[in-house]
């Protein structure tokens, strides 16, 4: 169980810092969430950051959706300010975090390093490619709540299926 097994690495360290890296669908964002809940860390995700910042309706909100709209990645002097900012908070300084999905390149990593924020530990996760393609074809997201599910593996719920969506780029074709 890889979050009993991060749990006992952890448990001697405050704050703790951790940060999940892996492809697409490896499970990042599960893990990352599992292991914030049941250590009590804040669980920092750039796509929930992303997120929050389109729904509060900011200038700078507006100008990641505009890339999200055409397909793109929301670039990197969009996004680490972001990232970086909410690492700073004091609920994650005080409680400690887990970051999923990020840092993604080595110059990311180092302004990690620049600003203090070095994690403890960092978990990179491995899937093969039918696994990967599995995963996201398959993946559903109520666009409503941002939760993601799996057609066969993790359902949505009786009657909130219909108000999923298969996200753009995540089809079977486009994989």
């Amino acid at each position: 169980d890889p979050v009993t097994y991060l749990m006992d690495v952890l448990k001697e360290w405050n704050p703790r810092m951790v940060v999940m890296i892996g492809p697409p669908a490896s499970g990042k964002y599960t893990l990352a969430s599992t292991l914030a809940t049941r250590l009590a860390l804040e669980h920092v995700s750039p796509s929930d950051l992303v997120e929050g910042m389109i729904q509060s309706e900011t200038i700078i909100g507006s100008e990641m959706q505009r890339y999200l709209n055409r397909g793109e990645t929301v670039p990197d002097d969009l996004i680490e300010p972001v990232i970086l900012a909410r690492l700073r908070e004091s609920d994650c300084r005080e409680k400690g975090w887990v970051l999923d999905g990020w840092p993604r390149t080595a110059a990311q990593a180092q302004r990690m390093v620049d600003e203090q924020l070095t994690p403890q530990i960092g978990v990179v996760l491995t899937a093969d490619d039918a696994t990967i393609e599995d995963r996201v074809s398959f993946r559903l997201e109520n666009p409503v709540t941002g939760r993601l599910y799996h057609h066969t593996l993790d359902p949505p719920p009786l009657g909130e299926q219909r108000k999923c969506i298969t996200r753009p780029g995540e089809t079977t074709q486009e994989i």
